[in-house]
């Protein structure tokens, strides 16, 4: 193999491995955190682990047997609010994108402190 063909192909190489080794830094996961407001209703923030929005991605509340109570999209202020589920058994879906998914459960929205 000439030695200018060795080159290219070392430098090829070397230009996938930077690429894919890249890849996963440039990645971001949702996130998301919900509190009760102690007015009847629950906040959820959301967005992206390197910090960007999430505005516009979709929240689904839904009770244990699956049956949706509130449904809304993420707002321009990162946020999404709906009224506090008389079962505290109940599911929140975020959905960015299709590709970016995450639930949290009820017992995890934070308790109101006066």
């Amino acid at each position: 193999m000439p030695i200018d063909r060795r080159i290219r192909t070392a430098a090829a190489l070397g230009c996938w491995l930077v690429a894919w080794l890249a890849g996963p830094a440039a990645a971001h996961s949702p996130i998301m955190a919900c509190y009760d407001n102690g007015d009847g209703s629950v906040t959820c923030e959301a967005g992206f682990s390197d910090g960007s929005s999430a505005t516009g991605a979709e929240v689904t509340v839904v009770t244990a047997q699956q049956r949706a109570i509130a449904r809304g999209n993420i707002g321009a202020d990162g946020t999404f609010t709906f009224p506090m589920p008389d079962d505290p058994d109940v599911e929140i879906h975020f959905v960015a994108d299709g590709a970016h998914e995450l639930t949290l459960f009820g017992d995890e929205i934070v308790p109101f402190e006066n």
